[in-house]
């Protein structure tokens, strides 16, 4: 099995403030992501792995147990 690990932690932040993401909406961005992955079928791949780590601005809503903001 092939892992594949993505820490996407401070990816989030806009180009307008310094940062490399072309989205100013952190969720917005985090969706197109996880969309394109669904969509190329990685995540449906036996023989891979894939963990991604999101930045909390990324969520679009708190999960249980989160501390929120």
């Amino acid at each position: 099995m092939a892992p594949i690990f993505a820490n996407l932690k401070r990816f989030d932040v806009p180009r307008e403030l310094g940062g490399v993401c072309r989205e100013r909406d952190p969720s917005k961005w985090a969706g197109d992501i996880i969309r394109k992955i669904v969509e190329i079928g990685l995540g449906k791949h036996e023989k891979v792995h894939l963990t991604l780590l999101l930045p909390a601005s990324a969520a679009s809503s708190p999960s249980p147990g989160s501390r929120g903001r």
